[in-house]
């Protein structure tokens, strides 16, 4: 993850756009389309809560994708409310400081425990790092979450990929 934050600062520093799509270790694996992962991490990137457990998502790596491409949605949120180098870095502190919520155990934390961990770190940001609507933030970082099937309705009988209900719906 270093990487998409170093590239971030240079995309900016450039003063050009994110690029649309990130292939992860395309040099090491020979492909520059996908890198060392199934699908690249971008707009055309189509791991949604649901699909864990089945085509393409069945392994720990694979889901591991969902979350990256969810975290990289709510860095986008965080990016175009604030800027992009401060919205990584708030996206990355926000990550950090959620880990201390999560519980360890047989039954968790599953990707629905971090997203309110996540969200609970949101609620406890000091406005002035922040710009604009507090309010209006979190209504697209739930987007952000919503977008990859992880809306307020979603539903996970364990920490395992059995009985997923994904949400698409907002906030």
């Amino acid at each position: 993850m270093i990487t998409s934050r170093s590239r971030s600062r240079t995309i900016t520093a450039a003063g050009t756009a994110r690029p649309p799509r990130n292939a992860f270790g395309g040099w090491v694996s020979g492909n520059a389309n996908t890198g060392l992962r199934n699908q690249a991490y971008g707009g055309t990137f189509s791991g949604t809560y649901g699909s864990l457990g089945k085509n393409g998502f069945e392994n720990d790596h694979d889901a591991g994708t969902v979350w990256c491409q969810a975290l990289l949605d709510v860095n986008e949120v965080l990016g175009n409310r604030v800027d992009a180098a401060r919205g990584d870095e708030l996206g990355w502190q926000i990550v950090f400081d959620s880990l201390r919520l999560l519980h360890p155990g047989p039954e968790g934390p599953t990707f629905l425990h971090a997203r309110d961990a996540v969200l609970s770190v949101l609620d406890r940001i000091d406005a002035a790092r922040l710009t604009g609507d507090q309010d209006d933030l979190k209504r697209g970082v739930w987007k952000a979450f919503a977008k990859r099937g992880m809306g307020p309705a979603a539903v996970s009988g364990s920490a395992g990929f059995t009985k997923i209900k994904e949400d698409r719906g907002g906030a």
